[in-house]
């Protein structure tokens, strides 16, 4: 990205949390644009805690609603702020910032139930988008953090002709997205060719010829 926030390295991060925190999704199709928690309400989306929970047709939330829509707009203040930022820095000509109508305040209809009944609501259909995380456990070198994540160098591993590539901030922030997995696999991809070849050769020094 023109702003280079996603070519930020990993040794510049001095915030460990940083490491696990999520990424904003972002896409230009259609020109780009916002969706928001707020947005989704005027939809007619209704929002809810984590499912923690079910037994029979009742369903059990989370209380961390409020927490994540304030994290949600926290963020997304601060990309707009680096935004209007870099702008400035670069003295683009451009448009006073104005108010992203997907993030007009919504009225607060109070807090989200912690229970609801599936049968009551006609719920015939869940989709579960559960996310993923990597699974280590197969692995049987000593490379696994006690997290289970991999023990590496910027992809290289200290098991030799074991290197991993496509995780976050495996070089910089851009390294587990499609926007900047390219720049570490063609970096791991010639690790792996220099290995096919074999360890490097020994470097022998000319010798001065004598005229005898």
């Amino acid at each position: 990205m023109e702003l280079g926030l996603y070519d930020q390295p990993a040794e510049a991060v001095s915030d460990p949390a940083e490491f696990r925190r999520p990424h904003p999704m972002l896409s230009g199709a259609h020109g780009g644009q916002t969706l928001s928690y707020q947005q989704l309400v005027r939809d007619g989306v209704r929002l809810l805690g984590r499912l923690v929970g079910a037994e029979g047709y009742t369903l059990g939330f989370g209380p961390e609603l409020p927490r994540n829509i304030q994290y949600a707009d926290q963020a997304a203040e601060q990309f707009r702020r680096a935004v209007d930022e870099y702008v400035a820095r670069a003295g683009i000509a451009a448009p006073p910032p104005d108010t992203d109508p997907a993030e007009r305040p919504q009225p607060q209809s109070g807090p989200a139930p912690r229970t609801l009944n599936a049968r009551a609501e006609h719920i015939s259909t869940v989709l579960w988008c559960t996310g993923f995380g990597p699974d280590t456990g197969w692995l049987r070198v000593p490379v696994r953090r006690p997290d289970g994540t991999v023990e590496h160098a910027r992809g290289v591993t200290a098991f030799p002709g074991l290197y991993v590539a496509g995780y976050p901030w495996l070089s910089n922030r851009g390294s587990g997205l499609l926007y900047g997995v390219a720049a570490d696999a063609a970096r791991i991809a010639q690790h792996i060719a220099m290995d096919a070849l074999g360890p490097a050769p020994a470097i022998l020094r000319p010798v001065p010829a004598t005229i005898s």
